[in-house]
């Protein structure tokens, strides 16, 4: 029973296949009867198409590869600034995401989960860095207590690297 339903369905995907052919030679025949007929003017129509096409996906892999070369600059300058901030000795990087958002990297290659307070605060002062230092002018960085809910050593990492941060960085 399986078997005929089988070889009914394979029949029936055989003729679906052959009418697709038929469409598209036919397709292809229309096509090439339309240009015929309107001569030499659609003929340069469609050459100027096809050249804004051919541009258009240049511009597109342009773009492309230049978020992807933005997107290494800002995880670099990120993990830098986050390697001085952060005591944790077993992280290695940063890493941007799918999302655009920023991961830990462990030394031993895994993902780590951002945990805690003073981890969020890196990982987002790390990103706020490198988004400015990326940026044509730089900006000023406002904070409201930076070392807040964090331990005195991280205080001390953050007190020293808040002067490197921005030209003007207000309190």
């Amino acid at each position: 029973l399986q078997q005929t339903q089988i070889q009914e369905n394979e029949k029936i995907i055989t003729k679906i296949n052959n009418e697709i052919e038929v469409i598209e030679k036919e397709k292809g025949e229309i096509a090439s009867d339309i240009k015929k007929r309107l001569g030499g003017k659609m003929s340069e129509k469609f050459k100027k198409q096809e050249i804004m096409s051919d541009f258009h996906k240049l511009l597109n892999e342009g773009l492309q590869k230049f978020i992807q070369e933005r997107r290494k600059d800002i995880e670099n300058d990120a993990s830098e600034t986050f390697l001085q901030l952060c005591q944790e000795k077993d992280f290695t990087s940063l890493q941007i995401n799918e999302r655009f958002g920023l991961n830990i990297r462990h030394k031993n290659g895994d993902i780590v989960k951002i945990t805690g307070e003073s981890l969020k605060n890196f990982v987002a002062l790390s990103l706020v860095v490198a988004l400015n230092k990326m940026a044509r002018n730089s900006a000023s960085i406002i904070m409201d207590t930076p070392t807040g809910r964090i331990d005195k050593i991280q205080t001390n990492n953050i007190t020293k690297f808040l002067p490197k941060m921005a030209k003007q960085l207000i309190l």
